[in-house]
């Protein structure tokens, strides 16, 4: 049964000041970029990952298989979050859950914490894409939802291809750990944005 529309996405409430467009789509476009890069960046690692925790290749690839998999298992849950609790508290959430899942997994100490930390990033991870699409789309005029729609599939065409290059250059220069550390600064800057973004006005009548 479809949850009722809260204050925050109601469509009498969609007027956007001028360049929060721009804002959303920058906030968006770095959660996407983000969580397409983490879906290939472990790979290049994963005979460190072996190494460094004295367990088989069978059991590290785990490591990429749970990103992808809780990350396509929570996307049906993206309209019943947004519904619930708005899409701007729903974007913040995954953003907080996929940043939380990047420290934890560099701060893991076997090969099983590392798989489940991988599940909580991709838990986040997921919702980023379904959540900011939504957000973009409520905030564009028709004019301009096809130049937002198109630079939101920038992070599906760059993130594949820069994900093993900057995963090899990490493990190389530096250590594995560095392959998540790397999502922090670009997360809490990615948090502070979207904290920023303007709440739409309830609409007349609403209750506070």
């Amino acid at each position: 049964m479809p949850t009722a529309p809260t204050a925050e996405d109601s469509p009498a409430a969609l007027g956007p000041a001028p360049g929060q467009l721009g804002r959303i789509l920058a906030v968006v476009i770095t959660g996407a970029v983000m969580s397409v890069l983490d879906m290939t960046i472990v790979n290049v690692a994963l005979d460190r990952l072996s190494e460094s925790f004295g367990s088989p290749l069978e059991t590290i690839q785990w490591t990429a298989t749970a990103y992808t998999l809780a990350l396509a298992a929570v996307i049906p849950a993206a309209a019943w979050a947004m519904g619930r609790i708005g899409a701007k508290r729903t974007y913040l959430t995954a953003l907080s859950l996929f940043t939380l899942g990047s420290l934890l997994a560099a701060c893991a100490w076997s090969a099983g914490s590392l798989i489940a930390f991988r599940a909580v990033q991709g838990l986040g991870g997921g919702l980023l894409m379904p959540v900011g699409m939504t957000m973009v789309m409520r905030a564009a005029d028709r004019d301009r939802l096809g130049r937002a729609m198109a630079l939101l599939g920038l992070p599906v065409l760059v993130g594949p291809v820069a994900g093993p290059v900057l995963g090899g250059w990490l493990v190389d220069t530096a250590s594995w750990q560095w392959i998540f550390l790397v999502n922090l600064p670009v997360g809490a800057a990615a948090l502070i944005l979207a904290a920023a973004l303007q709440t739409p006005a309830k609409p007349h009548g609403a209750a506070a």
